[in-house]
């Protein structure tokens, strides 16, 4: 990630609109989207990826959804755990929502922001 940079405009929402249209010119699927992030949604960022989507594609978000964890740090000699948020571990959420989900679909797709899933690959 560049300083100052729009990673939802110029990373996310690209690569959502050409996965997704994508997988809709198959025209065998019809496809929703869950998107699983580390910051909390800001309702002009949410209008602006629901907009960006084709007619019919279902939206849902789960916002600051990082884990919590320990971290020991060291300060003034004594150790201190802190809580703090686990962003490696955010790629690990998505288990819960297929979980939940699991019921209502047949088929999964699963990856990161920058990450590109095309038609042909499922």
């Amino acid at each position: 990630t560049i300083k100052d940079s729009d990673r939802l405009r110029e990373t996310i929402i690209p690569v959502l609109q050409e996965s997704v249209g994508s997988i809709l010119e198959l025209e065998k699927y019809d496809v929703d989207v869950f998107l699983i992030c580390h910051w909390i949604m800001k309702p002009e960022r949410l209008r602006l990826l629901r907009t960006s989507l084709p007619e019919g594609v279902g939206f849902e978000y789960w916002d600051d959804a990082t884990p919590l964890g320990y971290r020991l740090e060291e300060r003034n000699e004594t150790a201190k755990l802190l809580v703090t948020p686990i962003t490696r571990s955010l790629a690990r959420q998505h288990r819960f929502v297929i979980k939940e989900k699991i019921l209502d679909y047949d088929f999964f797709v699963n990856f990161e922001d920058d990450m590109l899933i095309k038609g042909k690959h499922i």
